[in-house]
Formats: structure tokens, sequence, C-alpha cells
């Protein structure tokens, strides 16, 4: 094995060290990542210490009659300084979950469909989670049965699981509840009454970077008739009365989850709002965050009280998809200053610290005019999405170069390059080639990434139709594509790095590639392109897809065929003019040194891949970094023993064993994950 690769295989060894965590008790801190829960409950010979947070459930009535809705209330009530988790907990933590073990004559909502309270925002060792702290309540819908007996019980029996937490430590509990309520004898008779309405909330406190003292109250649900079921019931927690008159300015350390209850409350309030919306997958969404840590930018957004709201798509989430439906978007990252009475001011995909404070003088400074959330999106998607199937209009022809445009900048994203950068050094070792073979490799290469765009553009299309809520890089929100996707790059990273060789078979991404595996290799990496450019949006490409997704199938897939063309386009150029492509340095040695050090960007995307897996998973993480390792030495052994130098017996028993080694990691990851 050269230097390099030995270098490189130690990296990856010391970087897996560093993600595993020394101490398992510390895993214990609030600082848990999700994925990595609390180690199993101490044995009973181990006393748990006594709970910070008791938990009942109650309803508001105690009669009730077949077929009603009624709501549970399952209260949380935490010691100071304790708290549990938010439906989305952020970055460490769990949701409660209730298991139910009997349901008489009732049937409770699901977890999806439940009521909750405002979170706070906890941050403790650099992680940020969405808490409940003191006396939170989350509502329970349930349903009576029709056929419920007169004079009969409801019966209700559960266990309630949670994660309570405080700045040092986490304990994982669980607890038994119940509740019977009353069938009226008489259908007809008056329904019990109501509680009486909550008093409508103050706005929420901006969250606190420290240990939470105080719990924001629930806001009323907003107008607007696009919320999820989960958002439409009011929550009949008691409010907490203000502790101060006026809303404290926020900061940037100061963002609160999106939800559509939170923003219709600002607004209501007279706020200014800014969205953030973003994803871990989302490597664009990643870079834009730089511009939050301008100092002229954050006194800025202090002055005019802004308040920041972040909806976080990491994993699926319908409220989300719905809210950038409204925008005619269908990617992120997407940005969006809101003002009640003002049209929206929608910022590009790429922010700047200048575009943000421009956004905000303009929402700030706009004279009163009453429109919807997207009366005022004026962008090449609003005239696209009415525009005919049949004919090529202004509209059509300006979303089509839009189009094209962003899958070209898509070439300078930080997915692409590692690709872009072995796919030059393809065109560089074919110089001095025949030239119609050339042009073929950069023909086959345009036609991997167009049968990649269209089966993607297929898939998203059908799963639209059937009512699914998705967008541009929907499959990473799966934690299983992000850990298949890992494992590829982990594999190539490797090949790269010398571990191991097996010429264009696996790695076909415009590298050494013999004659007969030159197709398909140049038709895998335009594949390998594709999904690379999936987790990036540049300028032009979330309009463009937003639109093409509401327009008919045909002009749908002519917007994602422009794209493709766009991403394939300067290798198609540099493939049919000899003259640029001998503008290239000639092949040699540096070929090799680049490509060892190219491998290092692929290394790196396998550990993004891995944290952005941290936020979708809530157990097996340990496993998963574990079988990393078996991965990279399933792949060593093939390259120590499998080499073309050592005997034929030596190589089929290397072959053998790497086979199983990677073969047993992957499914004992995917098991883990899934």
């Amino acid at each position: 094995m050269s230097p390099p690769a030995r270098f490189a295989l130690a990296a990856f060894a010391a970087a897996a060290a560093f993600l595993l965590p020394p101490n398992p008790q510390a895993t214990l801190a609030p600082t848990l990542l999700r994925g990595d829960p609390a180690p199993p409950v101490a044995p009973a010979a181990v006393a748990l210490p006594a709970a910070h947070v008791d938990v009942t459930l109650s309803a508001g009535t105690r009669v009730v009659r077949p077929g009603q809705a009624v709501r549970l209330d399952l209260r949380f009530v935490s010691a100071a300084g304790w708290h549990t988790y938010w439906k989305d907990p952020g970055e460490s933590g769990y949701p409660p979950s209730i298991d139910w073990e009997k349901t008489l004559n009732a049937k409770p909502a699901e977890a999806e469909q439940w009521v909750w309270p405002t979170p706070q925002v906890f941050v403790s060792g650099g992680q940020r989670a969405n808490v409940l702290a003191r006396d939170a309540v989350i509502g329970i819908p349930l349903h009576i049965a029709a056929d419920a007996p007169l004079g009969g019980r409801v019966v209700l029996q559960g266990k309630v699981a949670w994660l309570e937490c405080d700045d040092k430590t986490c304990v994982p509990r669980e607890k038994e509840v119940s509740i019977e309520l009353e069938i009226a004898a008489d259908a007809k008779a008056p329904a019990p009454p109501a509680p009486p309405p909550p008093t409508p909330p103050a706005p929420p406190t901006p969250p606190s970077p420290q240990p939470v003292s105080t719990v924001a109250t629930p806001p009323p649900p907003p107008p607007s008739t696009t919320s999820t079921p989960s958002t439409t019931s009011t929550p009949s927690t008691p409010s907490t009365p203000s502790t101060t008159s006026t809303p404290p300015s926020p900061s940037l350390s100061e963002w609160q989850p999106w939800t559509p209850e939170v923003q219709a409350s600002l607004l209501a309030a007279g706020r200014i709002v800014y969205v953030d919306f973003t994803a871990r997958w989302c490597a664009t969404c990643q870079v834009n965050k730089r511009v939050y840590g301008d100092a002229a930018l954050a006194d800025a957004l202090r002055a005019r009280n802004v308040a920041l709201l972040r909806a976080d798509w990491t994993r699926r989430n319908p409220a989300i998809a719905a809210e950038l439906a409204r925008y005619r978007r269908a990617a992120i990252p997407f940005n969006v200053f809101l003002r009640a009475g003002r049209e929206p001011v929608i910022l590009g995909e790429l922010l700047t610290a200048g575009s943000v404070a421009a956004g905000l003088e303009k929402i700030a400074t706009a004279p009163a005019a009453p429109t919807t959330p997207t009366a005022g999106a004026t962008d090449v998607s609003a005239s696209a999405a009415s525009a005919s199937a049949a004919g090529a209009s202004p509209s059509t022809l300006a979303l089509l170069a839009a189009a094209f445009l962003g899958g070209l900048l898509l070439n300078l994203m930080p997915c692409v390059f590692p690709v872009l950068g072995l796919k030059v050094m393809s065109f560089a070792r074919q110089s001095g080639e025949d030239r119609r073979r050339v042009v073929a490799h950069g023909l086959i290469f345009t036609a991997g990434v167009l049968a990649s765009f269209w089966v993607l553009a297929g898939v998203l299309l059908v799963l639209r139709g059937g009512g699914a809520s998705l967008g541009w890089g929907f499959q990473l929100q799966e934690p299983a594509f992000v850990l298949a996707l890992a494992v590829l790059l982990l594999a190539l990273a490797l090949n790269m790095a010398g571990v191991f060789e097996v010429g264009g078979k696996i790695v076909g991404a415009g590298d050494t590639l013999a004659s007969r595996e030159g197709w398909r290799g140049a038709f895998f990496s335009g594949a390998l392109a594709t999904v690379a450019a999936t987790p990036c949006a540049a300028p032009f490409l979330g309009v463009s897809l937003g639109a093409a997704l509401t327009l008919p199938a045909a002009a749908s897939f002519a917007v994602f065929t422009a794209v493709a063309l766009g991403l394939a386009a300067p290798f198609l150029v540099l493939s049919a003019a000899p003259g640029l492509a001998r503008l290239l340095p000639r092949p040699g040695a540096w070929m090799e040194s680049l490509k060892q050090g190219l491998s290092f960007l692929l290394f790196g995307s396998a550990a993004w891949l891995l944290w952005v897996l941290s936020a979708q998973v809530e157990t097996g993480l340990l496993t998963v970094y574990l079988g990393m390792v078996g991965v990279a030495f399933a792949c060593w052994v093939f390259g120590r023993w499998g080499s073309q130098s050592r005997p034929a017996r030596v190589r089929r028993v290397a072959s053998l064993v790497a086979a199983g080694l990677f073969v047993a990691s992957c499914a004992w990851m995917f098991a883990a994950v899934l």
C-alpha cells in the first residue's frame, strides 16, 4: 500500500475514533446526539434517581357520547432546571410517546395528530434542542367509538416514555397511565359543557441559550387552512403570565423552531418574521449560515425586533412542504421575510449579509398592502405555474433558461466538485486519444445525467401525485438512502486513496477506466454527478424546480431535462471541442496525486452524511460508526490480499472475506437505523 493510502486510512480511523464517545456516560448529557440514546436502564439492583418530571393523563369531561371527539391532556410538570423534549427535539433527545396497552370504546390519535405547546430552545455543549419545561400539556385527540354502548365506559391504559434532562444528565423514564370516562346512558342527553377556552397568550418568549427557566404558552391556531391536523385544535393549557411587558429583542442565537402557529402568532403581534427553511442534508443551507455571524446584520435584526424562525426539513415534515408549496417552491434553501399586511420578501438561494439586510429594509419600509402569503412572491415560478403545457410561451422559455442556468451553476457547488475534478482528469487522460472516442465519452456521461434526472423526476412526480409532500432532495430525508450514500462515498474515497483498486467496475467516476469499462464508467459517473448534486441548490434552481412540480408531467420533465443538460454541459463542450481538451495538462504522475487528494473531499462528504443521519434516527448511531469502520476494513482486506500480484487462491479467499465483511457491516448498520 502506498504511503498516501496508509495516511488516508489512518486519517479515517482517527476520525472514527473521534466520533465515538470515549465514555458511555457522556451520552447522558443534554448534548446527547439524537440516535445516541442513553444506555439501557440500570438493572433492578441499581436504583435510578427520583423522577424530576411528573406525568399525568386527564380529560376535560368525565361523560362522553358515542361518536364524540374529545381531548385528553398529557401533562408534564418538570422540576426547576429539568425538561423533556418537543415533537421535533432538534439535535438532542427524543419526544415523549405512549404505548397504548388498552383502548376500550375509543381510539386515541396517532402522535402526528397531537397538539403540542410552543417549545423553548435549550443549548448545551454546542447542541440545540427544542424542549418542554415547567408545566407543559400535550393535547391528544380521542374519538369515542360510534357503537360504544350507552351507559358503558371508556377505558384507556398505556405506558408513557420520555427523556428528562437537566444541564448535566439525562434519564429515560416510563410511567403507566390510565383514565376512565363514562358513556352517557341517553344518546340524546345534552353534551357536557366544554372547558372554558384558554386566555389568548402573549407572543412566544424568545428562548434563552441558558438552561430554561420559563416556558412559553401555546399561541392560538392560525386562520390558515393549510395547517396539519396537529395544529387545528386549540390547546387548553393554562396560560403563564408573561414576565415582561414588551417582547425582548431577538438575537441570532435565539432561533425558534418554525410552526404555522408560531408564525401566525408573531405576525398577529406585529413582528417582522424571518423564516429560514433549511436541512442538514442541504449543503447550500449550511454555507448560507455563515451570514448569521455578521455583527452588522445582527444589530440590524435586533433594531427591527425581528423574530427568527428555523424550519428544519432534515426529516420529512408535511407542514414545511405545504408551506413551501404556498410559495410555489419545492427546494431549499428558501429564506423569506414576512410582515402582516405586507408582501413577503423572498431572498435568493445564496445568501450574503448584504442581501439579508436589503430584504430586511424592504420589508420594514414596505407600505401596508393586504395580501396572502404568496401574493407577493413575484418570481418566475408564479407565472410558470399557470403556463400551458402546449406551446413555448415566454414564461416557459424563461423557466427552461433558468433551469439550464441552475444546472450549469451546480457544477460550482461543493456537492459536485469531487466528481467534477475526476471527470476533468478523465478528459486530460483522453486528450491524446481518438476524438470520436472522447466525444462518445462526453455523450454517454450526458446520457447518465439525463437518465438519472428522469428517474428522479418520475419518482418525485408519482409520489406527489399520490399526495406525498416532497421536494428536491427528498430522498435525503430517508435514513436508509443517506446511509447507503455514505457507504458508497466511503468506498469511493478509499479506492481513490489507493486502499484498493478495482478499476472502473466500481468507481467508474471518470477515473482509471479500462477501454472495455469506459462506457459503463462514463454513464455511472453521470449518475453519480446527479446523486451528488441533490444536496445542493444553485441560484435559479429552487424557482425552476418548484414551478416544475406544478406543471403537467411533460412540462415538468422538460424542466428537469434542462437542469440535467446544464449540469452536463461543461463536460459535453469539453469533449466536443478538441482545442479546449488540449489546454488541459498532459497525463502524468500529477493525476495520481490529485486523485488521492480528492479522496479527502469524499471522506468529508461521507462524514457530513453521518452528521445528517444523526438528526434522522433515534437509535443506532454507534452501530453505524462501527459499521463504517467494518466497511473500511473490508476494503483494506480486498486491497491488501485481493490484488493481481497475489496468487489466485489468495485472491479468491480475500474477495470472499472482504465481501462477507462488507455485507455483514452494511446489514448491521441498516438493521440499526431502519
